[in-house]
């Protein structure tokens, strides 16, 4: 559900709203992205298809400034790149960046960081917190490292999962200081 209401059940215009409000970080940077796009593309599509920008020489500007929020500089050496280009650290910002294309108010960030090297994380980690806080946009952080959630969540809150279901809630101060599962 979102906002009370059945997604499946939204007609055409309600779910747009919600795929411009909600977005995801998949886990898998080699799988989450389009091989046959440039990260051009990934970008532009959909500034253009949910009408934040108005043409594509907007839609190139935009994408070129998200590259630049994403600490994928210059710009140029990866506009026209493709996934098979990148990195696994760099396809990770791409899937950042594509995420913010339609100012989403909440992003779902799936194991975001678990796939690529250790010595990228802590850069991720620290690009997620900035964006969290200048976008003010809300994450939902998964992950199964309680190190990494108390890092990213040390101001919000923690719900920890058993086999499915909540075993414990509550500010990450506490759950990390005094568990009570």
């Amino acid at each position: 559900t979102y906002k009370g209401r059945d997604i499946s059940a939204m007609g055409r215009n309600d779910y747009q709203a919600y795929r411009r409000a909600v977005q995801i970080i998949h886990q898998d940077p080699y799988a989450s992205l389009n091989p046959t796009q440039t990260v051009r593309q990934m970008l532009t599509t959909p500034l253009l298809r949910h009408k934040k920008v108005s043409g594509s020489t907007a839609a190139d500007r935009r994408a070129a400034e998200l590259l630049e929020i994403v600490d994928l500089t210059p710009v140029e050496d990866f506009l026209n790149k493709y996934p098979h280009q990148l990195s696994g650290g760099q396809r990770q910002r791409v899937s950042v960046a594509r995420a913010l294309t339609v100012d989403p108010r909440f992003i779902v960030a799936d194991e975001a960081v678990s796939m690529v090297d250790v010595s990228i994380r802590v850069s991720l980690l620290n690009m997620l917190s900035r964006l969290k806080s200048e976008f003010e946009v809300t994450f939902l952080f998964i992950t199964h490292d309680l190190a990494l959630a108390k890092y990213f969540a040390w101001e919000g809150r923690i719900v920890v999962m058993y086999l499915g279901r909540i075993v414990e809630e509550g500010p990450t101060r506490r759950i990390i200081t005094d568990p009570r599962h």
